[in-house]
């Protein structure tokens, strides 16, 4: 075989995989959808963790990341494997989002049935028993969650350990 130019190997490439998805404005729309929901995540949770936050943030401190032991289905976990490869990531990751979801859309529906107050002081009776509570920021305004009267910071534990 002769030797191709890069723009002949590219056509000769391309007819080789007809169906493969090529650098176009679909791809770019693509690009930026993904970099605006990435930015969304910042501005919603305030880092690209989402909702894996809390448990990346409390891994430093065994007691505040806890296993829930979930038994499902050996085909519902043949297709949590199969998503979670197709989206490249794992089970945590996906089950936490999931699960943040699901929780953020229970307190929506019981509000809108009227049960948003008792829902909101079940939960808080939770959170409260788990050891948890909320004190006023250094940033003027806003809330830090504590555990056992002490603030729960990813930096300061890191910090603290470094």
């Amino acid at each position: 075989m002769s030797k191709l130019t890069y723009t002949q190997s590219a056509a000769a490439n391309q007819a080789q995989l007809p169906d493969l998805p090529r650098q176009d404005q679909d791809i770019f729309d693509d690009f930026l959808i993904m970099k605006i929901i990435e930015q969304k995540r910042v501005q919603q949770f305030g880092n690209r963790s989402g909702a894996n936050t809390n448990a990346l943030g409390f891994a430093q401190r065994k007691e505040l990341v806890r296993n829930l032991g979930v038994r499902i289905d050996a085909v519902r976990l043949a297709e949590l494997d199969a998503v979670t490869e197709f989206l490249g990531c794992n089970k945590q990751e996906f089950v936490m989002e999931l699960l943040v979801a699901g929780l953020e859309q229970t307190k929506s529906v019981a509000a809108k049935n009227g049960l948003g107050l008792l829902l909101s002081e079940t939960i808080d009776r939770k959170v409260e028993e788990a050891g948890f509570s909320v004190e006023p920021s250094a940033n003027k305004g806003f809330w830090t969650l504590h555990y056992k009267g002490q603030p729960l910071e990813h930096g300061a534990e890191q910090a603290k350990q470094g």
